[in-house]
């Protein structure tokens, strides 16, 4: 019985000091931009943050793992924007960056065109159709076009996926 009540009083703590590390992690971000959302991105039941930052502010950018899905480049000085997503559980960050696709009037002008996806929305299942891969909750990005991209986490990558409609 003894055995029982310390199990549940060290689950107690460390449900609570996740919780508090949770709120640092999201307070940190909006240090970076005001623009903050959360979502479990990785499917691993922990609570990620998402934020769109300046890359003026990332003062150490090889800190993290950047990954340009749109092309082949690498980062270049004088990006303005980019997605960086923080996952909690495992404490990896990812700087999703494009030098053409964040300087478009969408990203420079007002909020940001980016809309979390998450598991219990009715839009979920339809994507899923769509993109069988998806694991966690994903990104909706609006595009110049007006047409809004995914991006989401396949269990071991980050991958964007580029729906067949016309604008």
């Amino acid at each position: 019985m003894k055995n029982i009540l310390f199990l549940v009083v060290l689950l107690s703590f460390f449900n609570l000091a996740c919780k508090v590390q949770n709120k640092n992690d999201i307070n940190k971000a909006k240090q970076h931009s005001g623009f903050v959302r959360v979502g479990d991105f990785n499917a691993d039941r922990l609570t990620d943050t998402l934020s769109v930052v300046k890359l003026p502010d990332i003062k150490n950018p090889e800190l993290y793992k950047t990954i340009n899905l749109w092309s082949s480049d690498n980062l270049k000085q004088g990006e303005k924007y980019a997605i960086l997503i923080s996952h909690r559980g495992k404490a990896q960050k990812y700087l999703f960056h494009d030098s053409s696709f964040f300087a478009t009037p969408a990203w420079l002008s007002g909020k940001p065109p980016v809309h979390i996806l998450k598991r219990n929305n009715k839009e979920y299942t339809a994507w899923k159709k769509d993109v069988p891969a998806l694991h966690g909750d994903g990104v909706l990005i609006g595009t110049e076009a007006g047409i809004d991209i995914l991006l989401y986490w396949d269990g071991k990558n980050y991958k964007l996926f580029w729906p067949n409609e016309e604008p």
